[in-house]
C-alpha cells in the first residue's frame, strides 16, 4: 500500500500523489472509506488512476460518485470505462449529461477536424443530475455544487468548506477555460461566475489542470476586466456580445471619411497628444494605455469627482465619487460611498515610489486588523501610476486592502491632497465617517484617523449575530453588493439549522430596509415631479437587488416601464445614449476623440435640457471643445 499525501485534510489529487502529470487534475475527495472523484480524464489513464487509487487503499465499492466537472473529453473520456469497474453512479449538469449520454464529439472537443483532432468519446448514461446549490455527501462531508456557466453551459464548481474545486473556470497563470461558441461558452456568464467566485469567502482554488493556489481577489480581477475587454472585441466571434469598430466603420462611410495615409511620427504630434493628454504627472503612463483614460474619460472622472477643493473635517456631503471601471481597483470590485453608506472609510494615498511608503506597509496593515471587526474600511489610493507597475507592485509587498488606481489624480485632487512624489509629500490620510462627514487625517497617525472615521458608524447587521457560513454574504451586505449575498442568503433560509436560519433572516430584513430606502428616495423625486430620477432610481432597483423575491422589486420594474413612456424620460434615455456612445467612440484611439467631440456637441444641440447635456458641457469644457 501507498501512503496518502494529501494536499488539505480529506483531499488527494492524483497527480501530486503519483508526482507526475498523469492526466487533468483528479481530486479523490474521502471521509473513512467513501470517496468520491472529481473528473477522470482521459481513457488510456483510467487503468493506472484506478491502479493508484486500489494502491491508496480505497474500496472501489466505496465510490459514492464519479462526478463531472463539465463535458470535456479531456475530463470525461474515461469515464464509461471507470463506471463500469466501479459500479457507481455518474453526476453531473443536466446540460452535460446530454452530451455524455450522447457522446457528442463536437461538444465535447473529441472531434477538431481543422486541428487533426479525432478521439473516442464512449457515450456514458448519468444517473445523478446536480445543479446550483445542490449538496453532494461523501461520508460525513458536503460538496456543495456551484453551477459556473462560461466555459461551458454546463460547467461546474464545488465547495468543500474553505476550498473551492473550480474547474476550468481560472487557473493560476490568470487564463482561463477556452472561449468557443460551439463549446456553449458565454462570456457574461464567465464573468458572472468569475465575480461569484472573487466575492466568495473561499480561501483556495482547485482547478481542474494545474497547480493549486490562494484564491487572490486581485488577480480575479485581472482576468474579469479581461473577458470584459472581449465582450467588444471580434476575438471569440459570436461570443462577443458587440463589435464597436462596426459602428465606427459604419460612421466614417456616412461621413464618408478616407483612410489616413500616414501616420504621425514617433516623437512628433502623435506622441505629444498622448502626453498632454495625462496631466498632473502621471508618471511612467505608457501611449498605449487606453486613450479615453487619457483623454474623454480622464475628463469625466474629473467632472464625476469635483476639481480640487479644500475641506474642513466634519464637512458633510463630500463632492466625492469613487471609481466605477473594475480595471481601476484592485483586491476588490468596485465600491461606493453609497454601498459604503453609515460605515467609517480611510483613505490612504501613497506614493509608492518611496522606500519609505514600501517598507511601512507591514505596519499600516498590522494596524488595520487591530480594527477587523468594526465598521471601518481601509482603502489604498495610489496616483499616476502605470497600472501593470502599480499591479507588481502591489503583489510584491502583499497589500491586502482594496486599491484604486487612480491614474489620472482626480481623487488625489477631489480629496485636496498636494501631488505626492518622492522626497516630498509622500502619503496623506482622508477619511469619511460613518455618519457622512469627511475630513483630513491626523498624519501619520492612523489609529486616530480610523477613530475619527468611526464617527457615526454602525454594521447593518453585529457580526457576532451571524454564523460562520455566512459571513461571506454578511460581508457583501455590509459593503452593498446585495447581489452576490442573494443565493446563499435564500438557502439558509430554507435551511433547517436554527442558527444558520436565524442569520439568514436577519441578513434579509437589511437588504430588505435598503430596498425600501431606495424604493422610498424614488417616490419622494415622484412627488416632487422629478421623473427622470425616480426613473434612474427604480430602474436600478432590480440590478441591484437581483436574485431577492421581494414584492418592491417587481413594482420597481412596473413604475420603471411606466415612466419610461413619458417624454422627459425618453429625451433623458436618448441623450445618455448619444454620451455613452461618445465616451466609447473615444475609447477606439485618437481620431475617436475628435469624433467624440462632435458627438457631445449634437447632444448638446439636440437635447439642450437634459443630465447628459450639462456632462457633455463639462467634458467639452475640460477638454477643450
Amino acid at each position: 500500500m501507498l501512503p496518502r499525501t494529501p494536499i488539505f485534510p480529506h483531499v488527494i489529487e492524483l497527480n501530486h500523489q503519483a508526482r507526475r502529470r498523469v492526466t487533468c487534475s483528479v481530486y479523490l475527495i474521502y471521509d473513512d472509506d467513501a470517496w468520491t472523484l472529481i473528473d477522470i480524464g482521459y481513457e488510456d489513464a483510467v487503468d493506472e488512476v484506478l491502479e493508484l487509487i486500489r494502491q491508496l487503499d480505497f474500496p472501489f465499492s466505496k465510490c459514492v460518485a464519479l462526478i463531472a466537472s463539465h463535458a470535456d473529453v479531456d475530463h470525461i473520456q474515461g469515464l464509461a470505462k471507470a463506471k463500469q469497474v466501479l459500479r457507481t453512479e455518474v453526476a453531473c449538469h443536466p446540460v452535460a449529461a446530454k452530451k455524455l449520454e450522447e457522446g457528442d464529439r463536437i461538444a465535447t472537443f473529441a472531434q477538431i477536424s481543422a486541428q487533426g483532432i479525432d478521439l473516442a468519446m464512449p457515450p456514458v448514461k448519468t444517473e445523478r443530475p446536480v445543479t446550483d446549490g445542490d449538496i453532494i455527501r461523501v461520508g460525513n462531508l458536503e460538496l456543495e455544487v456551484w453551477h459556473t456557466p462560461g466555459h461551458t453551459d454546463g460547467q461546474l464548481a464545488f465547495r468543500l468548506g474553505n476550498l473551492l474545486f473550480s474547474g476550468d473556470n481560472l487557473f493560476r497563470d490568470g487564463s482561463v477555460g477556452v472561449i468557443d461558441a460551439h463549446h456553449g461558452s458565454s462570456i457574461p456568464d464567465f464573468i458572472r461566475s468569475l465575480e461569484r467566485i472573487r466575492d466568495s469567502d473561499v480561501e483556495w482554488l482547485l482547478p481542474s489542470h494545474g497547480p493549486v493556489f490562494r484564491k487572490d481577489n486581485a488577480h480575479i480581477q485581472a482576468t474579469i476586466a479581461r473577458l470584459e475587454g472581449y465582450q467588444k472585441l471580434a476575438d471569440f466571434g459570436t461570443c462577443a456580445t458587440s463589435w464597436p469598430l462596426m459602428e465606427e466603420w459604419e460612421d466614417e462611410l456616412v461621413e464618408g471619411r478616407l483612410p489616413q495615409v500616414a501616420a504621425p511620427a514617433s516623437g512628433t504630434r502623435g506622441d505629444a497628444a498622448c502626453r498632454t493628454s495625462i496631466q498632473s504627472g502621471a508618471r511612467g503612463m505608457s501611449c498605449r494605455y487606453p486613450v479615453a483614460l487619457a483623454t474623454l474619460a480622464a475628463a469625466l472622472a474629473c467632472v464625476a469627482n469635483v476639481s480640487a477643493q479644500s475641506y474642513e473635517a466634519g464637512e458633510q456631503e463630500p463632492a466625492l465619487r469613487l471609481p466605477t471601471d473594475p480595471r481601476l481597483w484592485h483586491n476588490s470590485p468596485p465600491l461606493t460611498l453609497e454601498s459604503l453608506k453609515g460605515k467609517g472609510v480611510v483613505f490612504y494615498l501613497f506614493e509608492e515610489e518611496s522606500p519609505r511608503i514600501t517598507a511601512n506597509w507591514p505596519n499600516l496593515q498590522g494596524l488595520s486588523k487591530q480594527y477587523e471587526g468594526k465598521p471601518v474600511l481601509f482603502v489604498a489610493v495610489s496616483s499616476g501610476t502605470d497600472p501593470r507597475v502599480l499591479k507588481r507592485y502591489l503583489g510584491q509587498y502583499r497589500v491586502g486592502w482594496p486599491v484604486i488606481h487612480d491614474y489620472d489624480r482626480s481623487l488625489e485632487r477631489a480629496m485636496a491632497v498636494p501631488q505626492l512624489n518622492p522626497g516630498g509629500d509622500e502619503f496623506a490620510f482622508r477619511y469619511v465617517a460613518g455618519d457622512g462627514s469627511m475630513g483630513q487625517g491626523k498624519g501619520a497617525d492612523v489609529a486616530g484617523t480610523a477613530e475619527a472615521a468611526l464617527k457615526g458608524a454602525a454594521w447593518r447587521v453585529d457580526p457576532a449575530e451571524v454564523p460562520e457560513k455566512l459571513k461571506g454574504a454578511w460581508r457583501a451586505v455590509e459593503l452593498g453588493s446585495f447581489t452576490a449575498a442573494a443565493r446563499p442568503l435564500t438557502q439558509a433560509a430554507e435551511s433547517k439549522d436554527d442558527e444558520l436560519k436565524a442569520g439568514a433572516e436577519k441578513l434579509l430584513a437589511a437588504v430588505e430596509e435598503e430596498l425600501t430606502s431606495a424604493a422610498k428616495e424614488a417616490q419622494e423625486s415622484l412627488n416632487e415631479g422629478d421623473d427622470w430620477h425616480a426613473y434612474k432610481l427604480l430602474e436600478s432597483i432590480p440590478q441591484r437587488f437581483d436574485g431577492y423575491e421581494f414584492d418592491l422589486i417587481e413594482r420597481a420594474e412596473d413604475k420603471t416601464k411606466e415612466l419610461a413612456k413619458s417624454d422627459t424620460v425618453k429625451g433623458q434615455i436618448a441623450a445618455a445614449k448619444m454620451l455613452g456612445k461618445a465616451m466609447a467612440t473615444a475609447s477606439r484611439g485618437p481620431s475617436g476623440v475628435n469624433r467624440a467631440k462632435g458627438l457631445l456637441n449634437r447632444l448638446v444641440e439636440e437635447h439642450p435640457d437634459t443630465e447628459a447635456a450639462v456632462k457633455a458641457q463639462e467634458l467639452l469644457a475640460s477638454i477643450g471643445s
